[in-house]
């Protein structure tokens, strides 16, 4: 893949939209790709993110280091920019999950207009059918957050915001991580 000077992939989605499986999916084809971790102050479902105490993500705060800082329910969420800024000095580029419109524009302020920006959509049916599928504990919460990703998308110009937009009901992962490897190998206009 030829380098451009888009540093980083930020991925925003309902649940069940394929995040996941497409971010394991670019870093097999590219292992270059790879995921950021996102920090969280909570002991509910802990699988993929980096847990710290709410007094290490006060620190944080406090040092002017949280590229994205957000509260969901009752868990805090947050994005280290010394991480982002190791992972790019190891020659990585980083894959951040997103879960509203405020942290993408939280991140924008941060990186500015250079990360690619895909929405990953999924209808409500199949995201459904994919938490049962997996067993989610509570599919109800599940659609909830779907129903909160669709206003949230309803509120903004969808247009503005992402560069590429992938149903993954409607492709294969492997075609939609091969769609954003190929928008992200090509060159920028300007």
């Amino acid at each position: 893949m030829s380098t451009t000077n888009r540093p980083g992939i930020a991925l925003y989605g309902p649940p069940s939209s394929g995040k996941d499986a497409v971010t394991e999916t670019l870093h097999y084809l590219y292992p270059r790709f790879v995921l950021l971790p996102e920090l969280k102050v909570s002991a509910e479902r802990t699988n993929g993110y980096e847990l710290i105490s709410r007094e290490r993500r006060d620190e944080l705060r406090a040092a002017g280091r949280l590229a994205v800082d957000s509260q969901r329910g009752d868990a805090a969420y947050a994005i280290d920019q010394q991480t982002i800024e190791t992972l790019q000095s190891m020659r990585c580029i980083p894959i951040v999950h997103l879960h509203s419109i405020a942290e993408l524009r939280q991140l924008m302020e941060y990186v500015g207009d250079t990360w690619l920006r895909v929405l990953l959509w999924v209808s409500r049916d199949v995201a459904e059918e994919r938490a049962l599928e997996r067993s989610d504990a509570d599919v109800s919460s599940c659609l909830a957050a779907w129903d909160q990703t669709r206003a949230d998308l309803d509120s903004h110009d969808e247009e503005r915001l992402f560069h590429l937009r992938v149903h993954t009901d409607r492709i294969s992962i492997h075609k939609a991580a091969q769609k954003i490897i190929d928008l992200y190998a090509s060159p920028q206009p300007g």
